[in-house]
């Protein structure tokens, strides 16, 4: 899965006297997201005209678009790259 992705990143992107505010603003944003998607994205778009199967494909095919597009177009890679060099590698 993609899942790691938002993990990882923010923990190779800030330097290490920023990297517990990094992955703390990371992970605050990323569960804030988790539950306004997860409370209130699947019911406003199930009680639509394309139901519950269709709410469910668009999700599906959006986060394979969005999520694949980032990553294959704006993620650089990282291996062989020291944490030290790794802030030009993102800047």
């Amino acid at each position: 899965t993609w899942g790691p992705i938002g993990w990882v990143v923010p923990g190779e992107v800030f330097p290490l006297r920023l990297r517990g505010v990094g992955m703390s603003s990371a992970v605050v944003a990323n569960m804030f997201t988790n539950i306004i998607l997860g409370d209130y994205g699947y019911q406003n778009m199930s009680v639509s005209s394309i139901g519950i199967v269709g709410t469910v494909f668009v999700i599906v095919v959006l986060n394979f678009v969005i999520v694949l597009t980032t990553v294959v177009f704006l993620q650089p890679e990282t291996k062989a790259v020291s944490l030290e060099e790794m802030r030009f590698a993102f800047a």
